[in-house]
């Protein structure tokens, strides 16, 4: 009884490398205006043209932190009193996905504070503190008046007195709307379903239509919000989806079989002047690198081209990370940090596919031929069992020599050839 195992790899590879699309933000703002009154200011981007912020509301210094999300300038807080900013010409809410995020946080217990999305003269939905709660949620309306909508206050269970990040999907179907909101997810993955805090099919209730033309920040106190986002996917208001920071990384977020001599590229952030270069093999170094600790990661600094062409070859079957810090020009020479995200190199060598193996012998059932090219009983560490239905067991035929022959689609370089007997 005897088995025989081989593996024919290849040295060669041919990797199609695609660039990850988002949509660009529908609109932005970060209220990184001067202290002071909102009203005149017509920052941001996406927003209707030459149409500025309006109302009591007012910027005070500096900008809301949060981890692993860049923030910079200032923040909008809130007086009793509200502000309005128009959608960009032509929006339309209609039959399409929409989400929202911002940084919120309070110093203060007012009755009620939050953001608005407005139809008109018509509130659609309200999102931050709800009148008379002690959480952070929303508030539904029934704008368009949508049949067995349910209205009233959907609270997640994160106190107000805790600064949160805020995001809401609205998706806006024919008749009603799929509505979930999330306190807190993670910036660098789509949260799922499951973990939202309201999702109102999973709650069994109907929801009407958000139909929206403009934003409304109003408080009967004093609240803090920052960073506010809309846009068609979660990549774009996560905060690494930003007009200001780079996007869509060839190789494409976690790309295997990348080929050692690749050239890394980026989009662009909006304002960027120049580009920082983070490269590395450990995630911690890559992610937490700066001008001022390099640690070894820092492969370019300032420069102005959105490609990166690594010294030398990488290494063979390794996790490589990247990143790509956005520099603005002179004076404030402002950086944002990227988001950092990785690829894994090719192999040496691959496992052959599509092989034939034929044997003249009789052979015991589930012990063919074909048992020792479909990797039975192969652990992790190529160790092999000792069953003997993971082996090809075979008997040769009266007056002939037994033999085993392996068919291959095209010609292959053997690299290596592993035999258990």
């Amino acid at each position: 009884m005897w088995r025989v195992l081989k593996w024919l790899c290849c040295g060669v590879v041919m990797v199609g490398l695609v660039g990850s699309a988002s949509a660009d933000l529908i609109v932005y703002d970060g209220f990184d205006y001067p202290e002071g009154s909102i009203a005149g200011n017509a920052g941001g981007t996406g927003w209707d043209e030459g149409v500025a912020w309006d109302g009591g509301q007012n910027i005070v210094a500096p900008g809301l932190d949060w981890p692993d999300l860049e923030v910079v300038g200032n923040k909008v807080g809130t007086a009793s009193t509200v502000s309005y900013r128009q959608m960009p010409s032509g929006f339309d809410a209609s039959n399409r996905t929409i989400w929202i995020s911002f940084l919120c946080a309070s110093s203060a217990a007012p009755s009620w504070s939050g953001i608005s999305p407005f139809n008109d003269g018509s509130e659609a939905i309200f999102l931050g503190k709800p009148s008379g709660a002690a959480t952070w949620g929303i508030a539904l309306y029934n704008a368009a008046g949508d049949a067995g909508a349910v209205t009233g206050a959907k609270l997640s269970e994160v106190p107000t007195s805790e600064q949160a990040f805020f995001v809401i999907r609205i998706i806006n179907q024919t008749a009603g709307a799929h509505i979930t909101c999330w306190i807190n997810p993670p910036l660098d993955r789509e949260p799922t379903v499951e973990t939202a805090y309201y999702d109102n099919e999973t709650a069994g209730e109907t929801v009407g239509r958000v139909p929206f033309t403009r934003i409304r920040i109003g408080s009967d106190g004093e609240f803090f919000y920052d960073e506010l986002r809309l846009g068609d996917t979660y990549a774009d208001v996560s905060g690494m989806g930003g007009p200001a920071f780079a996007a869509k990384p060839a190789p494409e977020e976690e790309a295997i079989d990348v080929p050692r001599d690749v050239v890394l590229s980026w989009t662009a952030g909006k304002f960027a002047a120049t580009h920082d270069v983070y490269l590395g093999t450990v995630f911690d170094d890559v992610n937490e690198a700066s001008r001022t600790d390099a640690r070894g990661v820092l492969v370019s600094q300032g420069q102005t081209g959105t490609s990166y062409d690594p010294d030398g070859l990488l290494e063979f079957n390794t996790t490589y990370y990247w990143r790509i810090d956005e520099v603005n020009a002179a004076p404030d020479n402002t950086i944002f940090k990227g988001k950092t995200w990785s690829f894994t190199s090719e192999p040496f060598a691959y496992p052959v596919a599509n092989i034939i193996a034929t044997s003249n012998g009789d052979f015991d059932a589930g012990a063919g031929p074909e048992n020792t090219i479909d990797g039975s009983g192969l652990n992790a560490a190529d160790q092999h069992s000792t069953e003997a239905g993971d082996m090809w067991v075979a008997y040769a035929p009266d007056e002939e020599r037994l033999y085993l022959q392996y068919e291959f689609d095209r010609i292959y370089k053997l690299h290596e050839m592993l035999v258990w007997n």
